[in-house]
């Protein structure tokens, strides 16, 4: 890494942006998800949603 700071300074701002967009992405997801009737497809958007979760709060 020739410029750690310039370096740590753009992973902040990708951060800062995945971060502003993830209400949106949620919010998405819930949407789409809410459409589907099949029991296999809920229990897999179920896991999808706690695996997302879980690793929200390891942060």
């Amino acid at each position: 890494m020739d410029e750690p700071r310039q370096a740590v300074s753009e992973a902040d701002a990708v951060l800062a942006e995945v971060v502003a967009r993830l209400p949106d992405l949620v919010r998405e997801r819930r949407s789409s998800a809410s459409g589907k009737a099949d029991t296999e497809a809920l229990r897999l958007t179920l896991r999808e949603c706690r695996a997302l979760t879980e690793r929200l709060l390891e942060l």
